[in-house]
């Protein structure tokens, strides 16, 4: 992955301002207060182990949110905002994150003992990775 990084310097360059990633936001990290009922007060996150400094479109969160549409998952993008998929730009980098991501799942797998997961992890990556070399980086 390191070569096609390299490859698309420019593109990587053009996030000038890095965000705070928590790397495992879903609602189990997310303390909420019962003081309000119908508007509930986030008051804080938990399990930030895998927090980082970088592009938001990186984030762990962005990838599981994508990966349902049509669920739940929608209303996130009500409150963070539709991404533009037709920049070529934020397409890219969505797909090198999600091998990135493919990669993490592939490695847990594989510290659970899960080999079916860990053959499936490894033909996903083959298959983000076969796609983001096709694709056109300026």
């Amino acid at each position: 992955m390191s070569k096609i990084a390299s490859r698309a310097s420019a593109v990587l360059d053009e996030v000038a301002l890095a965000s705070l990633l928590t790397g495992d936001l879903w609602a189990a990290n997310v303390l909420v207060s019962e003081a309000n009922d119908e508007l509930p007060e986030i008051t804080g996150i938990v399990d930030l182990d895998r927090v980082e400094w970088g592009d938001p479109l990186a984030d762990w969160t962005i990838w599981m949110a994508r990966k349902k549409p049509g669920t739940e998952r929608d209303s996130f993008w009500s409150g963070y905002g539709v991404l533009d998929e037709e920049d070529p730009s934020v397409r890219f980098r969505l797909a090198l994150y999600a091998a990135r991501h493919d990669a993490t799942v592939r490695l847990e797998r594989a510290r659970l003992g899960d080999e079916e997961g860990v053959v499936e992890s490894t033909e996903q990556l083959a298959r983000v990775l076969k796609a983001v070399r096709q694709m056109e980086v300026s």
